[in-house]
């Protein structure tokens, strides 16, 4: 919504961008007996195009809605506007309309009987060359039970005799181990690369596209898997459950939901650029993060007699197994990695956990975050108005909850 634009009438402007466009789009309701002169709403739609084409002459504008009787003729002659409808909307009369200064981009409109309770036609009007859609490649992990076996098999076989108690650089040691871990994480579960489309409908992910193409070759060289395709099934009516349910929780959380689909459709929420926003931050980070005054804190000294808490090795497992669905950080290891295989790292695990508190050191690894800087208004003019997201590795999560938990 427009908020310039903002009026007494039934009249709501939007800003609309596509890939490939932008448009001004004004939803209209004109009642038979109005409480106001027709000519005000009139000269509000000739205001707002003005204001529009004052600031941007390209400038597409539509406005379209049912304005019964209204005379548009100072609008369509002053704005340069065509009324691209042309045959009776209701009975022998053309009340609804669809005014546009660019009617060469869209098809003669197409009337049909509406499917809501109406005694107006309903009109369809697509352009006239479709958008192309946005394709890109993506990679996604083959996490299928072999490959899960073949990781277990590797963790198995691994020494972990890591002599941690006597180190006091665990931040190296630390590195190591998420390098061992990755390596064994990377051959035990391959990428795969799949092609997607902006069209792709929400139940055709990328894992299910993948297993259509090994069924359509498998089809091809004359044999049929029907376990797969049971589980492509599975998976689609999954996907398409899902979509149904987060459609239900948008219409629950009432209109707030919709109008946050709106903005994101229309473009008015994140108004500034993904560029502006970066020089905004490179702007001030530098002065925050590089002072040469800066020196590291002491550490305390533990008196003898103090007893240095511990973390058990059960806990740590149980917290593991525990581990729900959230997003990895900068090691890029995913929740169920930790979940499926917490037999085998929670020994070595729990051993860094307590070395941490005995040496009063947190390792320089689990310190960064993956930061996404997210506007809390728009346009955004400063560095105020972002909000960041930090989101950690998960191991360096579960080591803060058991902490909080034992005090």
């Amino acid at each position: 919504m427009i908020d310039e634009l903002a009026n007494d009438f039934e009249c709501m402007w939007s800003r609309v961008v596509t890939p490939n466009s932008e448009f001004y789009v004004a939803v209209v309701y004109h009642p038979p007996n109005s409480d106001y002169l027709a000519s005000d709403l009139v000269d509000h739609l000739i205001d707002s195009c003005e204001y529009i084409l004052s600031s941007d002459p390209n400038a597409k504008i539509i406005i379209a809605g049912d304005v019964n009787t209204l005379d548009i003729s100072d609008l369509t002659r002053q704005q340069l506007l065509t009324q691209v409808v042309k045959k009776p909307t209701r009975g022998e009369n053309i009340l609804d309309v669809f005014l546009t200064n660019s009617p060469l981009l869209f098809k003669k409109p197409v009337l049909a009987t509406s499917f809501v309770r109406s005694d107006h036609k309903a009109i369809l009007i697509f352009p006239k060359s479709v958008v192309k859609p946005i394709r890109k490649t993506v990679y996604i992990r083959d996490t299928r039970e072999q490959h899960k076996v073949k990781m277990e098999l590797k963790l198995k076989s691994n020494d972990w005799n890591i002599n941690i108690e006597d180190c006091q650089d665990i931040s190296s040691i630390v590195d190591d181990l998420n390098h061992k871990l990755w390596s064994m994480f990377d051959e035990s579960f391959p990428l795969i690369k799949v092609k997607v489309s902006s069209r792709d409908p929400l139940h055709m992910t990328p894992l299910v596209k993948h297993l259509l193409k090994i069924r359509n070759k498998n089809i091809r060289n004359g044999s049929t898997d029907y376990i797969l395709q049971a589980r492509i099934n599975e998976l689609i009516r999954t996907n398409q459950r899902n979509a149904v349910n987060n459609e239900n929780q948008k219409q629950s959380m009432g209109t707030r939901a919709w109008w946050n689909t709106v903005n994101q459709i229309t473009g008015n929420r994140y108004h500034a650029s993904v560029g502006y926003i970066l020089i905004l931050i490179k702007s001030i980070f530098p002065d925050t993060n590089l002072d040469q005054q800066y020196s590291m804190p002491e550490l305390v000294p533990i008196p003898e007699d103090i007893r240095v808490p511990t973390i058990d090795e059960e806990t740590v497992l149980q917290f593991l197994l525990k581990q729900k669905r959230t997003a990895s950080g900068p090691d890029k290891f995913p929740y169920w990695f930790w979940r499926d295989f917490a037999y085998y790292l929670a020994p070595v695990i729990t051993k860094l956990f307590n070395q941490s508190l005995k040496n009063q050191v947190v390792p320089t690894s689990w310190k960064l975050a993956d930061l996404t800087p997210i506007p809390k208004e728009s346009p955004v003019t400063a560095c105020t108005q972002l909000r960041p997201i930090s989101i950690t590795d998960i191991v360096r999560q579960l080591f803060e909850k058991i902490v909080f938990k034992r005090n």
